[in-house]
């Protein structure tokens, strides 16, 4: 395989331990790992849309001059914005459809978002939070602090209510008003994860934008948390109960980032032929499409990572962040401290031997050539450190 034999003659040549080579892999790849890359061709594709559909809806022509003489910096900031995004998605949809013509709702929302910025240098969605709730010194994070509905239409906040909703499932989740204190865990877990993944940890931080804090259940129990994906771009979910636990807030924002990492990844490539069957998971009652089997590997491979990088820097992590077995242990496939289950594939380790071995055999037919890429890519990674 070239990619894994790159990947070694790399490892050879920098010296470094296994475990430190496979991180730094997992960031290096231009297409799939490096989020400096991933994220200018995210910007490039949004820059290029604007103009595209600039040339349907007259009403944005101002605001599409108004984004080519953006500098990137800003650019970048008023596209992580997630009711921009999932406007401009939709457009795109649309054009590739030959349906996008004037009114559309990207000539509402793209000068409203230009609007914010120039008053204040926020994203539209932040200018509805009350109040903002940032995460960290730097607050490329916040968190979300809705107002209820009702008085005067607000459109963006109607927007938020139902992206979360649609993410959420309804009246099965409650959104929970986020403060201070919320802040400083989800910046506990953060530091956590930057300091036992310097390389990946900053890396997936930086693909999401905003946070919901929820209490959410789901088939089979309450659910620890959700990437918004196309139904609200660059934001996930996080259950309040985590929050308490370091350990786990940490994985789970691992966990969720990576899915909006490689929703980006596939702004700009393809990994999954259409029409691809529904396959049978051994762990689950339910069978997944392609596509999901494949982000799933993508996450199994960085928590394996994350679990051995715990073991490894234990002393000093429990020092500062304390002992994992001594919160309350959920006993899922990401926790570090995992309650040990004797059933087959209760383990990340062992779910990613099985999706491995199934992407390189029996459902590699269903990927494309960047899929197949990924895959070696990821196996590459693991094999260093098994």
């Amino acid at each position: 395989m070239q990619l894994h034999a790159t990947t070694e003659s790399r490892r050879s040549r920098g010296g470094l331990a296994p475990l430190l080579a496979a991180e730094h892999d997992l960031v290096d790849h231009p297409l799939f790992g490096d989020s400096a890359q991933i994220a200018e061709r995210v910007l490039e594709r949004y820059r290029f849309g604007v103009e595209l559909f600039a040339e349907r809806c007259p009403a944005i022509v101002a605001s599409s001059e108004h984004v080519a003489a953006l500098a990137d910096a800003d650019a970048t900031t008023l596209f992580r914005d997630p009711v921009l995004r999932l406007a401009l998605e939709q457009a795109f949809e649309r054009l590739e459809a030959g349906t996008l013509s004037s009114p559309d709702r990207v000539e509402e929302l793209l000068p409203l978002a230009l609007g914010a910025m120039a008053r204040s240098q926020e994203q539209l969605c932040l200018s509805r939070m009350r109040p903002p709730v940032p995460v960290g010194s730097d607050a490329t994070m916040w968190l979300w602090n809705l107002p209820e509905r009702g008085g005067a239409t607000d459109s963006v906040l109607d927007t938020l209510w139902g992206c979360f909703e649609s993410v959420s499932r309804g009246d099965r989740a409650t959104l929970l008003a986020a403060d201070c204190v919320t802040a400083q865990q989800v910046e506990r877990a953060c530091t956590l994860l930057r300091t036992t993944l310097p390389e990946i940890g900053p890396s997936v931080l930086g693909h999401i934008t905003a946070i919901a804090i929820v209490d959410m259940s789901a088939e089979g129990g309450r659910l620890l948390s959700a990437s918004g994906g196309d139904l609200i771009p660059s934001s996930i979910l996080l259950s309040r109960t985590q929050l308490d636990d370091p350990w786990d807030a940490a994985g789970h924002l691992l966990h969720e980032g990576l899915h909006l990492k490689l929703f980006d990844i596939v702004r700009s490539h393809t990994l999954v032929r259409a029409a691809t069957p529904m396959v049978d998971i051994p762990w689950r009652n339910i069978q997944w499409s392609i596509v999901r089997v494949v982000f799933a590997f993508h996450v199994y491979v960085h928590i394996v990572l994350f679990k051995k990088a715990v073991e490894r820097d234990a002393p000093a992590l429990t020092s500062r962040f304390g002992v994992p077995s001594r919160y309350a242990v959920t006993g899922h496939a990401m926790s570090v401290a995992s309650a040990s289950s004797a059933s087959p594939y209760a383990s990340a380790a062992d779910r990613t031997r099985f999706l491995a071995e199934q992407l390189q055999g029996a459902w590699s037919a269903h990927l494309t050539e960047h899929g197949r890429r990924l895959v070696e890519w990821l196996v590459g990674a693991i094999e260093a450190i098994s």
